[in-house]
């Protein structure tokens, strides 16, 4: 449910006056460490100046910044798009995220590559995905971009962006317009979890 027009107003408008501007655009380029930290610094090297594999259009989050941003269809979130896209957020901000899916998906491909990295992978996300684990390792060791692959790079983007309402805490998918406390702070809160 999305919130009522004042609060999506003051959300967009807000959002407007501290993150749309060229010096937030920049700090973006933060998700490039956090990238290096976790999935390895030779890893995002390559996939940030080398041809990326999967993009965001493949794992249908082609605009997607936070799900916290364009959840609503109004004049205000239209203009909040547009002044995103023109001070640069946007641009970073996918450069970002597929360096990050496409540095995650070589680091598994590696890991699955040795009897003990393939062991470390099953440990981690044996859980996660139960019967369709041996599919998930088969495709990432032949190269096959399946839908459990697309899946798996979803949830590591997930692990470090609010991509998702999945991603967000329960007071917030219970309050529609609650959510405005949590303006500013949803990538905050992943932040620390991270």
């Amino acid at each position: 449910q999305s919130p009522g027009k004042v609060n999506s107003f003051l959300r967009n408008t807000g959002y407007m006056g501290t993150i749309a501007n060229p010096l937030s655009a920049l700090t973006q380029l933060g998700d490039i460490g956090l990238s290096a930290s976790l999935k390895g610094f030779r890893n995002t090297i390559s996939s940030m100046f080398g041809t990326k594999e999967m993009g965001l259009v493949d794992m249908g989050l082609e605009g997607m910044i936070s799900k916290e941003l364009g959840s609503d269809i109004s004049r205000t979130a239209d203009a909040l798009s547009k002044m995103l896209k023109v001070v640069g957020f946007q641009r970073i901000d996918k450069l970002g995220k597929e360096t990050y899916i496409n540095a995650g998906l070589k680091k598994a491909r590696n890991m699955v590559k040795s009897e003990k990295g393939e062991q470390a992978f099953r440990k981690r996300q044996g859980n996660v995905y139960g019967d369709e684990l041996d599919a998930l390792v088969a495709d990432l060791k032949s190269d096959n971009v399946s839908p459990n692959v697309k899946l798996y790079l979803f949830n590591e983007l997930a692990d470090i962006q609010p991509i998702a309402l999945s991603e967000m805490p329960q007071g917030y998918l219970d309050s529609p317009n609650g959510r405005i406390l949590y303006m500013l702070k949803s990538f905050t809160l992943k932040m620390y979890d991270v």
